[in-house]
């Protein structure tokens, strides 16, 4: 009977359609894709780096600052890392992560314990950009500039 057969293959080919989302689930490969990453399938790779420089409030740059980036996810109520790093005698400092989830980070400069300046943070949203020649499911880059001027307590 060609209806029968026909509500066979339909079932058949469901199943494998079923079967093969959940092995490729199981291998690692899933669906993503927000606003800043298009929908696509596999396993898409991103970066992002954190530069900056920390002054006080004349402008002049400050050495030792412990300066700690912690990563959020989306709505930032979900701490998924924090990278540190201190700042030279430029006042310079940068961090990178390859934690793609990391959506949202808050910068915050602690200057030194014997020092009258006070610790600030400034918060910023990542935006993911498409690595030209990346891999085959999506390499990613964000990258941002955050300066922070400390004032006395």
């Amino acid at each position: 009977n060609p209806k029968v057969m026909k509500k066979a293959k339909i079932r058949v080919s469901s199943f494998l359609a079923k079967a093969c989302s959940v092995g490729l689930a199981l291998l690692g490969f899933t669906s993503c894709g927000d606003e800043n990453v298009p929908l696509m399938y596999g396993s898409p790779t991103g970066q992002y780096q954190v530069n900056g420089m920390v002054t006080d409030v004349d402008n002049r740059p400050l050495e030792n600052v412990e300066v700690e980036v912690k990563g959020y996810n989306r709505r930032g109520n979900h701490l998924l890392e924090s990278k540190k790093d201190t700042t030279d005698a430029n006042g310079a400092y940068s961090v990178k992560s390859g934690n793609f989830s990391v959506q949202r980070i808050t910068v915050v400069a602690r200057p030194e314990k014997e020092t009258s300046l006070a610790t600030d943070s400034a918060q910023v949203f990542l935006k993911y950009n498409s690595v030209p020649g990346g891999n085959s499911f999506g390499e990613y880059k964000a990258e941002s500039t955050v300066d922070i001027k400390l004032k006395e307590k």
